[in-house]
């Protein structure tokens, strides 16, 4: 198995599911009970922003496929950046909307993103589902519909998403959508917002990315602290 050069040492990969990243022995952490036993057997059920990690723990985080899964995604960056040790790495595989059933959606805007972590968005929010709804593109999503079954299939997600919000459970949509841009504009607005402050420098980006897919693009961070910066466990400067 090839090792990746940018994930060595103790880390953590999220949201791994059944396409766990290749060439790593992380942590997985997963929040969804039944993805417990999936391929790369779960170590630690955790919500992605609240991460029972020590600070500055970590020499990386990883995910592939999870950004766009999390109602509020600067939230979680902040936490990451509480567990990941200075000089250590944040590896982010997103899916290119272009290249997925999101294709129909509008790339949501950097001020969205802001809204949701000022609004403590979480992922029992009710205000994205009529967009993954209404414009995902159902038949890629589950090739076995017929085109006269797509109306009710979208429905049924529709109910099954309430359902989830009403019990308090977390819902599994694609909150938001991105191209390559989005995200590395989204990373040097966090340097300077005043309530992150992220001195993170983007070392790598890959376009079509994995190989093997080819429907994501990669951004890989190196976290840089000030010998002040210390967060506790929530993420708030202490």
């Amino acid at each position: 198995m090839r090792r990746n050069k940018w994930l060595r040492g103790r880390g953590i990969e999220i949201g791994a599911h059944d396409l766990p990243i290749e060439g790593i022995r992380p942590i997985y952490v997963d929040r969804f009970f039944e993805f417990a036993h999936a391929k790369c057997l779960v170590d630690a059920i955790s919500d992605a922003s609240i991460l029972p990690f020590k600070d500055d723990s970590l020499d990386y985080i990883a995910s592939s496929h999870l950004l766009e899964h999390l109602a509020n995604p600067i939230r979680a960056l902040v936490e990451w950046n509480r567990i990941v040790r200075a000089g250590g790495i944040v590896y982010l595989v997103v899916p290119d909307r272009r290249f997925t059933f999101d294709r129909f959606r509008e790339r949501t805007p950097l001020s969205h993103l802001i809204s949701d972590f000022e609004r403590a968005t979480t992922d029992c929010d009710p205000t994205h589902i009529d967009d993954f709804v209404t414009r995902a593109d159902f038949q890629q999503m589950r090739p076995d519909l017929r085109s006269a079954d797509i109306p009710r299939a979208r429905e049924e997600y529709r109910r099954s998403c309430e359902n989830d919000i009403r019990a308090g459970r977390p819902i599994n949509i694609h909150f938001h959508v991105f191209e390559k841009e989005d995200v590395v504009d989204l990373m040097e607005y966090l340097k300077h917002y005043e309530k992150t402050k992220l001195d993170w420098t983007i070392v790598e980006t890959e376009e079509r990315f994995p190989p093997h897919r080819k429907d994501g693009f990669l951004i890989v961070i190196r976290v840089r602290k000030a010998p002040s910066s210390r967060w506790n466990f929530l993420g708030r400067q202490r």
